[in-house]
C-alpha cells in the first residue's frame, strides 16, 4: 500500500507536469488560434457544453411574454434584418462573407430558433457571448425590442425560403410574413409558382455535360429547374466522366469515383470549414455542433440524388454547391458565392470521406 506521503508526492508531480504543459501552451504559443484551423474536437465539445449549461443557468429566471402577439412579430422583422441577418442569415439567404469566416461560425438563425427556448434566446441577445463574436445588445435595444426579435425568430422555422423572399418584396413585408406563417397553403402556392416560372423559361433540354441522364420519374418542374440552373452557371474547368446515378436515392450504392485531378480534398476540407458549412451540416472530419439544419454529408458519393431532384454526379454536386436556390426554389440552402475550383475541392473531400 502506498503511503500518504507517496500519494501526495504523486499528486504534486502530476500537478507540476500539468502546469508545465499549460504554461507551454499559453506562453509558448503552441495553441493555434488561426480561424482557418479547427479546434480539436475535445476542446470544441468542452467549450460548447460549458456555453450551453451557462446559458441555461443564467436564463432560467426569465419570464417569457406572449410571443404570439402579432405586433411583436411585425416589429422584429426589420430589427432582425438590420442587426442580425449579416451574421445569421435569413431563410434561403446566406450570411455575409465576414460571418462565414468566423470561428466559431454564427449559426444559421433557424438552428437556435428551433433548438433554444425563448428565454435563452432573449438572454443571448441581451448579454451576448464572450469570445464568439455575438455582441451584447443591452443598452442598445430595449427589452421590448429584444422580445420582438425573439418573437420574430421563433416563427422563422414556420416559413419556407421562397415565401420569406416573397414577403420581403411585399409592400408591407412584416404583414406578409405573418400571413404566410399563419397560412401554409399560401407558401405552397408560392413554391408552385416559382417552379412554374422555371418551367416556362427552361430550354428544351438540360446540358448533358452537367446534368447527366434524367432520373426515372423526375417531374417536369424539376427537370426545368435543373435545365435553367445548369445553363446559367459558368462552364466547369474540366469535365468529369459520366457516372450513372444509383438506383436507390440514399443507401446501398457503390460509391462514385473522381479522376485524380478533379479537386484537392485537403483544400476542400479547409473550404468547408472556412465557408461555415458545418453550421448546417454534420461533416466527418470537420468540427462543429450536432446540428439539425441540413442533412449530414458523410455518404455523399453513395447517394443517388442531390436534394431529391438531381442525379448525383460530381459536376452536379459542384453546381449544386454553387447555385442551389436556382435549382430548387423550396430549398433552405442559400447561394454562398463559392467559386468553381473551391466547390470542386469540396466535392473531392466529401466524396473521399464516404469511402
Amino acid at each position: 500500500m502506498p503511503s500518504v506521503r507517496q500519494f501526495v508526492l504523486t499528486v504534486l508531480v502530476l500537478g507540476a507536469v500539468a502546469a508545465a504543459g499549460a504554461a507551454a501552451v499559453v506562453w509558448g504559443g503552441l495553441y493555434d488560434v488561426a480561424a482557418t484551423t479547427q479546434h480539436p474536437a475535445l476542446v470544441f465539445r468542452t467549450v460548447a457544453t460549458a456555453l450551453d449549461t451557462s446559458i441555461e443557468r443564467h436564463a432560467a429566471g426569465i419570464t417569457t411574454p406572449d410571443l404570439s402577439n402579432a405586433d411583436l412579430v411585425r416589429q422584429g422583422l426589420p430589427l432582425y434584418r438590420s442587426n442580425c441577418a449579416a451574421c445569421h442569415g435569413e431563410p434561403g439567404i446566406a450570411a455575409q462573407p465576414i460571418a462565414r469566416g468566423m470561428t466559431p461560425v454564427p449559426p444559421p438563425i433557424v438552428s437556435p430558433a428551433r433548438d433554444r427556448p425563448p428565454n435563452e434566446l432573449f438572454w443571448i441577445v441581451k448579454h451576448g457571448i464572450k469570445m464568439t463574436g455575438m455582441p451584447a445588445w443591452d443598452l442598445k435595444l430595449t427589452d421590448d425590442q429584444i422580445w420582438s426579435l425573439v418573437a420574430f425568430v421563433s416563427r422563422l422555422p414556420d416559413i419556407s425560403p421562397a415565401a420569406y423572399k416573397a414577403a420581403l418584396k411585399a409592400p408591407d413585408p412584416a404583414q406578409a410574413f405573418l400571413e404566410y406563417v399563419n397560412d401554409p397553403s399560401r407558401q405552397v402556392a408560392i413554391i408552385e409558382a416559382a417552379s412554374a416560372s422555371l418551367d416556362a423559361s427552361a430550354p428544351s433540354a438540360a446540358p448533358k455535360t452537367a446534368s447527366g441522364p434524367d432520373t426515372p420519374g423526375e417531374n417536369q418542374a424539376s427537370a426545368a429547374a435543373k435545365a435553367v440552373w445548369v445553363a446559367a452557371l459558368p462552364p466547369l474547368h474540366t469535365e468529369p466522366p459520366e457516372i450513372a446515378p444509383c438506383e436507390d436515392s440514399m443507401v446501398g450504392c457503390e460509391p462514385n469515383t473522381l479522376p485524380a485531378d478533379f479537386g484537392d480534398a485537403d483544400r476542400g476540407k479547409l473550404a468547408l470549414h472556412v465557408y461555415g458549412c458545418m453550421s448546417c451540416h454534420q461533416i466527418a472530419g470537420v468540427v462543429g455542433r450536432k446540428v439539425r439544419v441540413g442533412p449530414p454529408l458523410g455518404d455523399m458519393s453513395r447517394r443517388g440524388l442531390i436534394a431529391g431532384i438531381l442525379p448525383n454526379t460530381p459536376s452536379n454536386l459542384v453546381a449544386w454547391i454553387r447555385a442551389p436556390q436556382s435549382a430548387k426554389p423550396s430549398t433552405a440552402m442559400p447561394d454562398t458565392g463559392v467559386e468553381d475550383k473551391t466547390a470542386r475541392d469540396m466535392v473531392a473531400y466529401l466524396y473521399a470521406r464516404a469511402r
